[in-house]
């Protein structure tokens, strides 16, 4: 596998970083967790996280822009769900994690894992997947 093919993700997550820490500040903000924000807001952190890295990985699919949103939407939910059940899991989710854990990675994989088996599947003529 092709550097190229890495790119995308390489350069996605910590734009989306950015962008999510923009959107909702630092995870390491003692006022967010006494607020009891923090579900919520990691939960906002991995909805744009997801969203950018889906974005920026969807240019490799050439599928077609209605695919490339569909994935950057799968993304987004995935990753917010997984920071959900981490939460869950984690105990100390206060200390500011920025990757969610094994939990929520399970999670996030496996649907996008199925819907990116269902989007290419339906963007592909049904003989071609006969092979």
């Amino acid at each position: 596998m092709s550097f190229r093919r890495w790119l995308p993700t390489f350069l996605g997550f910590p734009i989306g970083g950015y962008l999510a820490t923009q959107i909702v500040g630092s995870l390491h903000d003692p006022a967010s967790a006494a607020a009891g924000g923090l579900v919520a807001d990691v939960m906002l952190w991995g909805l744009v996280t997801g969203a950018t890295v889906g974005a920026a990985q969807s240019a490799l699919l050439a599928t077609g822009p209605r695919v490339a949103a569909a994935w950057a939407a799968v993304n987004a939910v995935g990753w917010s769900l997984g920071w959900l059940v981490t939460s869950g899991v984690i105990v100390d989710i206060e200390r500011g994690h920025h990757v969610f854990g094994s939990s929520g990675a399970l999670l996030a994989t496996l649907l996008t894992g199925l819907a990116l088996r269902q989007l290419l599947a339906a963007a592909r003529p049904a003989a071609a997947l006969s092979v």
